[in-house]
C-alpha cells in the first residue's frame, strides 16, 4: 500500500491537496489545473488513490467528483505528516528568506530521506556562504555539522540549467525534492509548481 501512496510526484500532490481540502470534491480537470500536472497522469493517479480507498468518487452533471474519504485507515497519519512537512518546508523558505538575498530554496537529502543525495539545501541567491552556514549552526543546533549545502547564484545557477547541468537538474527534476522558496520568475519551465 505504501508503494501505492508515495510513487510519484503527481500521487503526492494529489494527497496533499485532498489533505489540505477535506471537505471539498474536484473533478479531474480542476485538478489537473490547480496541482499543475498533466490530466492524464491526473486522472491514472486519482484511480490508484481511489483502488486504495484514499478518495471517493461520485458522479454529477456528467463529470466524476473525487473526495477525501475520512475513513481512510491512515488518514490522520497521512494527515500529520503532510503538515509536519508543509510546516517544515514554508518555515524554513520564511526563514532564510529573511536573510536577504534568497531566490529559491531546495530542500533535499535529509529533509527528503534520501541519504543518497549529494546536498540536504540548495540556496539560490546572493546569500554569502558564511551567512548562511551561522543561520544552520543557530537553525538546527547539533544536527547543523550534518547538513550539506550548496549555495549559486542566480547567475551561476541559470548557467547551470541552461547547459543541463547533472548536479543542479538532478536537484530541480527530482519530485522528492521540495521547493521550499520561490521568488524567482525565471527558469519557471525547469521549477515544479
Amino acid at each position: 500500500m505504501l508503494k501505492k501512496l508515495f510513487s510519484s510526484r503527481t500521487r503526492i500532490e494529489l494527497i496533499s491537496f485532498f489533505l489540505e481540502n477535506p471537505e471539498e470534491s474536484f473533478f479531474v480537470r480542476e485538478l489537473s489545473r490547480k496541482i499543475g500536472s498533466q490530466i492524464n497522469s491526473v486522472r491514472r493517479e486519482l484511480e490508484n488513490l481511489k483502488s486504495i480507498d484514499f478518495l471517493l468518487s461520485k458522479s454529477k452533471d456528467n463529470k466524476k467528483y473525487y473526495a477525501v474519504n475520512p475513513d481512510f485507515v491512515f488518514y490522520a497519519e497521512l494527515d500529520s505528516i503532510f503538515k509536519k512537512a508543509h510546516s517544515l518546508e514554508s518555515s524554513l523558505g520564511d526563514e532564510l528568506s529573511k536573510l536577504g538575498g534568497v531566490s529559491l530554496v531546495f530542500l533535499t537529502g535529509s529533509f527528503v530521506g534520501d541519504n543518497k543525495a549529494p546536498i540536504d539545501l540548495l540556496v539560490i541567491g546572493d546569500l554569502p556562504s558564511s551567512k548562511l552556514q551561522n543561520f544552520i549552526d543557530k537553525r538546527f543546533a547539533k544536527d547543523a555539522k550534518y547538513i550539506r549545502y550548496t549555495v549559486l547564484s542566480e547567475e551561476d545557477f541559470n548557467y547551470r540549467l541552461e547547459r543541463k547541468d547533472k548536479f543542479v537538474l538532478d536537484i530541480v527534476k527530482n519530485p522528492a525534492n521540495i521547493l521550499a522558496l520561490n521568488k524567482s520568475k525565471n527558469n519557471s519551465k525547469y521549477l515544479r509548481k
